[in-house]
């Protein structure tokens, strides 16, 4: 499988229709491999735009909902960034460019492991991946500019607003 084409492919015709239009962000989709932070069984499926296994029954999110997520942070070059739920590392890989530091929390130890591997790998050396769980946020480093959450909730827990920054912002997939 060609996988620059695939994630040419994914940025012209999933996020550019979806008006996923800041540069930096679609640059960003263009230049990291989301084929390493998957299962090994669904690498063909990396770039569809559907929900895809990290494993542990984790999905990572389609590629549209993760990019209008990042485009709607409208992270500043400053910002501290808090990756809540963070499986893999996908969104922290991709966010790690763009502002000062990101942290990363997951509860699961084999995500994690990935998470990590993914960062020392992409020369990301401004990433930190925490053990946890996500619905108590990071108070240890709180507060943060912007936040978050990397997998569809059903609500928003209190703790994770009062760790936002004045002026900060947090997106989320809210369910029903």
């Amino acid at each position: 499988m060609d996988f620059l084409a695939a994630r040419k492919h994914m940025v012209e015709n999933q996020l550019m229709p979806n008006k996923i239009n800041q540069q930096n962000i679609k640059e960003r989709f263009l230049n990291v491999p989301r084929e390493f932070f998957v299962q090994p069984a669904d690498v063909a499926m990396s770039y569809s735009d559907d929900f895809v296994s990290m494993g542990l029954g984790r999905d990572m999110l389609p590629p549209m909902i993760q990019a209008r997520l990042l485009q709607e942070l409208n992270i500043q070059s400053d910002n501290k960034v808090l990756i809540l739920a963070a499986g893999t590392g996908y969104s922290a890989v991709l966010a790690a460019p763009l502002c000062f530091h990101v942290w990363s929390v997951e509860e699961e130890t084999s995500l994690r492991d990935v998470a990590r591997k993914a960062a020392t790998n992409a020369k990301c050396s401004n990433i930190t991946v925490k053990a946890g769980k996500s619905e108590e946020g990071l108070k240890s480093d709180a507060p943060f500019d912007r936040i978050l959450i990397d997998a569809p909730i059903g609500f928003l827990p209190e703790i994770i607003t009062k760790q936002l920054a004045d002026n900060g912002k947090l997106v989320a997939v809210i369910e029903n």
